[in-house]
């Protein structure tokens, strides 16, 4: 997945915030980014030879999860798209200082509190 953007994104662009905003990444969507299986076949109780397909509900969870993520972050995103959030908690982790240890956790809590 790039982060990147260009100026005139808008909400046709699968990977803008304006599209995430709006729930374009349905769970289709994210099935086909990053292939989670949400389906699986198993035998019918009564019937031999004939499979039946099912949500497992593993699956299902994950894709759930990943699309209210993507809309929350599409709705918290002041840019156009999530790489220029994650630029900017880049910013506010160098910002904020320290030295080799810890500067993963000053990232993620800048980005944290960017989005949530």
């Amino acid at each position: 997945m790039y982060l990147a953007s260009s100026p005139d994104w808008g909400a046709e662009d699968v990977l803008s915030a304006e599209a995430w905003k709006k729930g374009l990444i349905g769970k289709e969507k994210v099935v086909e980014l990053f292939g989670v299986e949400v389906m699986r076949e198993r035998e019918h109780e009564t019937m031999k030879g004939v499979r039946v397909g099912e949500v497992r509900d593993e699956g299902g969870e994950v894709v759930e999860g990943l699309v209210r993520m993507f809309g929350d972050v599409g709705r918290r995103a002041e840019g156009l798209c999530v790489g220029e959030e994650v630029l900017r908690a880049v910013k506010k982790a160098r910002e904020i200082g320290g030295d080799g240890e810890g500067k993963g956790r000053e990232f993620a809590e800048a980005f944290a509190g960017q989005v949530s």
